[in-house]
């Protein structure tokens, strides 16, 4: 029987990567939007005023 230790770890490694890049993508498809990205700017606090 053989080890397949690595190939798994590797196949975990990808799939994180590949779901992080979907992840990312799909929230820069969701700020095409003017409406999307001033919603965003409230969620995250970036639109509040530098003190």
């Amino acid at each position: 029987m053989t080890d397949n230790t690595a190939l798994l770890s590797g196949l975990n490694l990808f799939t994180l990567i590949a779901v992080l890049l979907v992840l990312i993508g799909a929230f820069a498809y969701f700020l095409r939007s003017r409406r999307n990205r001033v919603a965003a700017s409230h969620v995250f606090g970036t639109d509040e005023p530098k003190k």
